[in-house]
C-alpha cells in the first residue's frame, strides 16, 4: 500500500510543480518542442527518455528513491521517479492486454471452430513475456534496470527493443502443453 501512495504523492507533486514552471506565451509565439526538454526554475532540465541510457537514468533514480527514501528530492528527480513508475505501470498493463487479447482470440476461435488468428500488433513480442501474477511495478523496474545492457555501444539504442529483450529473458513464458 505504501508504493501506490508514494506514486500518487509524486504525481500530485509533479502536477503542482508543472504549473509553477509554466510560462505564459502568446499563441503566435508558441514553438514546437523538438527534444521535449523543460527547464526548471533551478536551471535543471527535464527531457523524456528516448534511449537505454536515458531510461537507466530515470529508472535508476526511481530505484534510488524506492530503496533509500530520501528526505529531500529535487523537482527533476521527482519527475524522473514518477515518469519511470508510470511508464512501467503502462508497460505492465500493455503486456496484460496483449495476453488477454490472445486468450480471447483462442476462446472465440474454438467456439467458432476455426484456427486462432495470431496477434500481429507492434507488441507481439509481449506474448513471450510472462511476469508472475503477483509482480509489482517496483519489481519490474528492478528487472528492467538489471536486464538493460551495460555495453556502451548499446546505451544509445532505442529503449523499447532492449526493454522487451530484458523482460523476455527475465520472465519467459512456459512452453505450451
Amino acid at each position: 500500500m505504501r508504493t501506490p501512495a508514494r506514486i500518487l504523492t509524486m504525481v500530485l507533486l509533479c502536477s503542482a510543480i508543472a504549473p509553477a514552471n509554466a510560462q505564459e506565451t502568446k499563441p503566435q509565439e508558441t514553438k514546437p518542442q523538438e527534444n521535449k526538454t523543460q527547464e526548471n526554475k533551478d536551471g535543471s532540465k527535464f527531457r523524456l527518455p528516448i534511449n537505454v541510457s536515458d531510461l537507466l537514468d530515470f529508472c535508476g533514480e526511481a530505484l534510488n528513491q524506492l530503496d533509500t527514501h530520501p528526505t529531500q528530492v529535487t523537482a527533476v528527480n521527482a519527475m524522473k521517479f514518477a515518469w519511470c513508475l508510470g511508464w512501467v505501470q503502462a508497460l505492465q498493463e500493455r503486456i496484460a492486454e496483449v495476453h488477454a487479447y490472445a486468450r480471447m482470440e483462442d476462446m472465440v476461435a474454438k467456439r467458432e471452430g476455426r484456427p486462432a488468428r495470431s496477434y500481429e500488433g507492434a507488441d507481439k513480442d509481449y506474448l513471450s513475456v510472462c511476469p508472475p501474477p503477483d509482480s509489482r511495478v517496483p519489481d519490474l523496474v528492478r528487472t528492467i534496470v538489471k536486464g538493460l545492457p551495460g555495453n556502451p555501444a548499446q546505451l544509445h539504442e532505442p529503449k523499447n527493443g532492449r526493454v522487451k529483450a530484458a523482460l523476455k529473458k527475465a520472465y519467459p513464458c512456459p512452453a505450451p502443453n
